[in-house]
């Protein structure tokens, strides 16, 4: 590789980072002169509520906060107080800054180092304490950072004395608690034996938000893998601002950080985006290599296009097309083996194979004690008649799915091992329990883990890895061929059972032609290119000398030369060369010759079995170019009447398509049905599926919430609810994992620079965008760029905001309906999601903070809100925590009982909107003749027929037309059910519903009857109310 210039920290990274001594660029901090007048304003106002809670403290920290209360300021008590400020009973000002300037300029450097240690050190779930490793703080760890980061950004630049005697006194916090630890590691991260003290310390822990703060501090590539493990993915966690620290103390060397961030399973998108664009910017051949070491990955749409900016970057000469020859092609290109002379061969099949080996486990060195402490959490010394208990309550199916995992976890062997072999486990956190059971029960429990891994491999696979026996060595086979999600655990299952994988499989690929022998064959290749053919080899050597033979012969065949008997011809409407160009990573374009090749292998493709060739294609061009060249392919087909025998055209968008490609196919699929194209509509969500990405499951649930076809919206949500099982989810968790971040800020937030000004853009209850200026007046809208701002930042800054404008109207109205059916449906997040997919998201916490939710744990339930700074508050306005073990809905008014009308009055003195009717939302109780199901009111109402059809928007559908073309019956089936059916006459005519322009309502029945939920029947009711009121 061509070296290319020093490396200095970008832009990015100098504005989003926590500086460290030593860093480029630092700027001195300058604390606000009347820092200490704000922090004196706001005490005055909350002594009563922070002396009140220091009552139920520690008594250290009582003793320390409430000394620095009355005037005797101590490091201790002020560090207690200033955790204690982010209890507010209003949405209280930012004070981290304030905070940490009044100590540095009325107590200096020293004090405000060891007030900030006491700030990120503590904890207040119930009470003010020091932290305990395991023990979660409540929410309060983003503002401790703030506060304790502003002081080690002014230590950064400040004199080699002062920095010294910081250094020297932070040591004597380095003897009691790890947090406090961890603490003088964040403000001074140069003492960098410190740091890897504390990571192994930490390491030894379950401890996820001391892992956090330790990401701040880390510089070299071997102290970030001894936390990696710890580490929680929210909104702490990995941000732009540890990702900026982490590259700033690093440099260069954070490649295989970024890597890891990039390859982390549950790593937010716009982190991951982050992480690939950061890596792209690294120097040298490391950061280049691992990003080609993942251009097949399952992020391959991020990662190539990052690929072609670094060789672009790395000042090599683009070759021009003229220079191109056949050795810069791809092999497949530049010699395609189907114009070669090919021999006529037929699969040999031996039949009468089989494998029939029993089950067995084999755990690596220190693995099943990994995997048995994998689910440890505080456990009770339970009477032995509990445990009988318990055992009954399971036997019965009384206990959760979560109840029988910990059941089966903690109880006495002897009562759990019998209920073991018939138990089938829940799918929801199956990666969390699958590996603990595992290793206490072994072979006992594989029926169990190999139920759950059919049904959610993305989540459970992994469990399968000690196990060996032919059948899972089939499923492994499939989803090594088949699921991308699962690919890496099989591939590492086939590994690491090379010998028994070959002894299963062997049988399979000599069988007869068929989707089963695909799969074998491709997985015995893919073992023998891990150089693994020894163990094949020797597998198919137990099966005689013929087997031995035709094996070989098989592993001998490149895939790329397997080829269909009769190639087809190119058909009349494909002319390549009036397609886009598309370039190679080099910089040229593909002559028209090897496009011509490239439409040769999509006619030869099909989503399920694509020829191997496009791999090299892939990995040789361009991503955006190639989709531009399957959407004109596609494009020409369609020009040409849609020919079925041609349909490979339309596989050929979901093998090359990127998300523009979606944006552009989806209102294809959508009016194909009207066209009588059902079954193109339903090839297009194929090719959904197989683009894959978060935009292209986004659209494909839109498709299955709202086309107007029945039948398209069923096929879309098979489809999703496939995407969904395979990634270990339900189609309502998967819609909650596809909401785009719209590269807003942690903050919800996006700013626009047009250099002489700035605006910032947030959201209003119905995520419709608001402009504010910098004195943070709202705007009517964002400005035209002026004669005065900067012409290189004001239009694109423009533009940024227009896509946005478009990209929020994709998918708000459907956050909201989500939002609104999860709470008649009664959906339940546990908190952990609930943190990660809502509190988090910087788009949906602009609707978090407009509703009232619910937790519920084993103490009851209650109610709360979110706050501008997210953390929580009650009825009354305290402040509150969430129980890890607890579980969050949508509170649905019905529930809220007599604080019903204290969350109303708290909505209206702080004039929150809400999106969607809550608090104010009509509510109904049954009349005295309705509780046996018979919705009596609506007998006899007359309603126009195509108002009545506003039914289906709120999900009721239409009987099939009947004789003489008559529906005379809308039903929905509901959350917990129960089908509510409405009949109407004379009935609305299919295809002319003005030719009975008025309906009369017959009947409304709910079944079936009995205890009927209260919310499902107001809800019910409310639909109704709206078309025939």
């Amino acid at each position: 590789m061509v070296d290319e210039d020093p490396w200095t920290p970008p832009a990015a990274v100098r504005r989003g980072r926590i500086p460290r001594r030593g860093s480029v660029g630092i700027a001195p901090v300058t604390p606000v002169p009347d820092a200490a007048a704000q922090v004196a304003r706001f005490l005055a106002d909350r002594d009563d509520a922070i002396r009140n809670h220091l009552d139920r403290s520690d008594p250290d920290l009582r003793e320390a906060g409430t000394a620095y209360l009355d005037g005797r300021r101590a490091a201790v008590g002020a560090g207690a107080v200033a955790f204690l400020a982010g209890w507010g009973r209003r949405q209280d000002p930012d004070l981290a800054a304030p905070f940490a300037d009044s100590w540095l300029l009325e107590h200096g450097p020293v004090f405000a180092a060891e007030a900030s240690v006491t700030v990120l050190a503590v904890t207040g779930r119930d009470k003010l304490q020091w932290t305990e490793p395991g023990v979660m703080g409540p929410g309060r760890r983003d503002r401790a950072r703030r506060i304790a980061g502003r002081v080690r950004a002014y230590l950064a630049a400040a004199s080699d004395e002062v920095y010294a005697e910081v250094t020297a006194a932070l040591g004597a916090w380095r003897k009691d608690h790890l947090a406090q630890r961890v603490a003088t590691s964040f403000l001074v991260p140069t003492r960098a034996d410190r740091v890897t003290d504390d990571c192994h310390a930490v390491a030894a822990t379950v401890d996820a938000e001391l892992a956090t703060t330790l990401l701040y501090t880390v510089s070299t590539p071997g102290q970030y893998p001894i936390i990696a493990d710890n580490l929680m993915v929210d909104f702490q966690a990995f941000t732009p601002q540890t990702l900026a620290t982490v590259v700033d103390a690093m440099g260069p060397a954070a490649a295989d950080v970024l890597a890891h961030w990039i390859d982390h399973r549950d790593m937010r998108a716009d982190m991951r985006r982050r992480a690939v664009s950061m890596l792209a910017a690294l120097p040298g051949d490391r950061p280049l290599r691992l990003l080609r070491d993942r251009a097949d990955g399952r992020h391959h749409k991020l990662v190539r296009p990052a690929i072609l900016e670094v060789t672009r970057r790395s000042a090599r000469p683009l070759v021009t097309e003229a220079a191109l020859t056949s050795v810069d092609l791809p092999p497949v290109l530049a010699d395609p083996p189907w114009l070669r002379k090919r021999a006529a061969t037929r699969p040999v099949v031996v039949e009468g194979l089989s494998c029939d080996e029993p089950p067995s486990v084999g755990w690596l060195p220190g693995e099943r004690d990994r995997w048995l402490t994998s689910m440890a959490t505080t456990r009770y010394a339970w009477p032995s008649s509990w445990w009988d208990e318990q055992a009954e309550r399971f036997r019965a199916g009384d206990l959760s799915g979560y109840g029988q995992a910990e059941f089966l976890r903690d109880a006495p062997k002897e009562l759990a091992r019998p209920l073991i072999a018939t138990w089938r486990p829940p799918r929801r956190w199956a990666e969390r329990w699958t590996p603990a059971i595992a290793a206490r029960f072994e072979l006992d429990a594989l029926p169990a883990l190999l139920d759950v891994a059919r049904r959610t491999p993305a989540t459970a696979a992994g469990a399968l890895l000690p196990f060996a026996s032919p059948e899972i060595a089939v499923l492994m086979a499939d989803w090594y061929s088949r699921l991308r999600s699962v690919r890496a655990v099989a591939e590492a299952w086939l590994v690491r059972h090379a010998a028994l994988a070959g002894r299963t499989l062997v049988p399979l690929a000599l069988s007869p032609p068929g989707p089963a022998r695909r799969r074998a064959e491709r997985t015995l290749r893919g073992l023998a290119a891990t150089g693994r053919r020894d163990r094949v080899s020797a597998a198919a050597a137990t099966y005689g000398p013929g087997v031995a033979e035709a094996v070989d012969a098989l592993l001998a065949v490149d895939p790329v030369d397997l080829l269909p008997p009769r190639m087809p011809a190119a058909p009349g409407w494909v002319d390549p060369a009036a397609f886009p160009r598309v370039r190679l990573t080099a910089g040229a374009a593909l002559p028209a010759t090897a496009a011509a090749h490239v439409v040769t292998m999509l006619a030869i493709s099909r989503l399920d079995d694509a020829y191997a060739g496009l791999d090299q294609v892939r990995q040789a061009c361009d991503q955006g170019d190639l989709a531009e060249f399957a959407w004109s392919l596609f494009r020409s087909w369609r020009a040409s009447g849609s020919p079925s025998k041609d349909s490979w055209a339309l596989d050929a968008l979901g093998l090359l398509g990127d998300d523009e490609t979606v944006r552009r196919l989806t209102p294809v699929i959508r009016a194909w049905p009207g066209e009588g194209g059902m079954s193109r509509a339903a090839a297009g969500l194929d090719a959904l599926v197989a683009i894959g990405t978060e935009v292209a499951l986004l659209h494909l649930h839109g498709i299955a919430q709202t086309a107007k076809s029945r039948t398209l919206r069923d096929h879309a949500t098979t489809r999703v609810g496939q995407v969904a099982a395979d990634r270990g989810l339900s189609p309502e968790q998967l819609a909650d994992r596809l909401v785009p971040d719209l590269g807003l800020d942690p903050h919800g937030s996006l700013v626009l620079d047009y250099g002489s000004r700035r605006f910032t853009v947030t959201f209003d209850e119905q995520l419709r965008p608001v402009v504010l200026d910098e004195a943070g007046t709202r705007r009517a809208d964002l400005p035209k760029p002026g004669a005065t701002d900067d012409p290189a930042l004001a239009p694109g800054a423009h533009q940024r905001f227009t896509a946005l404008k478009k990209d929020v109207r994709t998918v708000a109205a459907d956050q909201l309906r989500r939002l609104e059916s999860a709470m008649v449906g009664r959906r339940r997040w546990p908190v952990a999601e609930f943190r990660q997919l809502f509190l988090a998201h910087p788009l949906l916490v602009h609707l978090v903070r407009r509703l009232v939710w619910l937790v519920h744990d084993d103490a009851g339930t209650g109610s709360f809100r979110v706050a501008e700074d997210r953390t929580f508050a009650d009825a009354a306005d305290d402040a509150r925590d969430l129980p890890e073990e607890a579980t969050v809905s949508v509170a649905h008014p019905l529930h809220l009982g007599p604080d019903l009308a204290a969350w109303t009055n708290v909505f209206a003195d702080y004039d929150i909107l809400q999106p969607f009717p809550q608090l104010r939302r009509d509510v109904y109780e049954p009349l005295a003749g309705e509780r046996g199901g018979t919705l009596v009111r609506f007998t006899g109402r007359t309603v126009r027929s195509v108002r009545l059809l506003g039914l289906e928007r709120r999900g009721w559908d239409r009987e099939a037309a009947g004789d003489g073309g008559r529906q005379n019956r809308l039903s929905r089936t509901l959350p917990d059910g129960t089908t509510a059916v409405l009949v109407v006459a004379p009935g609305i005519l299919a295809g002319a519903v003005e030719a009975e322009p008025v309906q009369t309502v017959t009947s409304v029945d709910l079944r079936p009857a009995g205890d009927l939920d209260p919310v499902v029947l107001s809800e019910t009711i409310r639909d109704l109310e709206a078309v025939t009121g």
